[in-house]
C-alpha cells in the first residue's frame, strides 16, 4: 500500500475516507449527489511501459470527461464517480514514475474560468425522451 496522492491510502473506502469507517456520514450522502467540476492534468515518462499506461488512462479519462488539451481533462463528476475515477486511476499509474494531478473546483470556480481559443467548461445537458 502507498499514500494516494488524493489524501489516503490506496484501497481505502469511500466511506473510510468520511467517517473512519464506522458507518455512512451526512457529509457521504451529500457528496454522492452532488457533481463538481473536476480538472485532470497527468504526465508520464517517455518509455514503452509508461506510454501504454498513459493511452489506458486517455482512455479512461475520455470516459469520464472531454479532452481540452493533450494531457489535460475537464470532467463533472458525482461523488460516486469520482471515487470510481479514483480508484481505478490509482491502479493504473506507478505513482514513483507518473504524475496525475486532480484539482477540485465548485461551480463559482467554473463560472470564473477564462478561456482564449476554446469554450468554457461546461456540464453536458441530459435530454430524458
Amino acid at each position: 500500500m502507498y499514500l494516494s496522492p488524493w489524501g489516503g491510502v490506496t484501497g481505502a473506502s469511500v466511506e473510510s475516507s468520511f467517517t473512519g469507517g464506522g458507518g455512512v456520514s451526512t457529509v457521504e450522502s451529500s457528496m454522492k449527489n452532488q457533481t463538481l467540476f473536476y480538472l485532470i492534468v497527468y504526465d508520464l515518462p517517455d518509455n514503452k511501459a509508461a506510454n501504454k499506461r498513459r493511452k489506458r488512462l486517455h482512455d479512461l479519462l475520455c470516459g469520464y470527461g472531454t479532452r481540452t488539451q493533450y494531457s489535460v481533462f475537464e470532467c463533472f463528476l458525482t461523488g460516486v464517480q469520482f471515487a470510481k475515477l479514483k480508484v481505478r486511476v490509482e491502479k493504473l499509474i506507478k505513482p514513483a514514475e507518473d504524475s496525475v494531478r486532480i484539482y477540485v473546483l465548485d461551480a463559482g470556480a467554473v463560472r470564473k474560468t477564462i478561456t482564449y481559443g476554446s469554450e468554457k467548461p461546461r456540464q453536458a445537458e441530459t435530454l430524458i425522451l
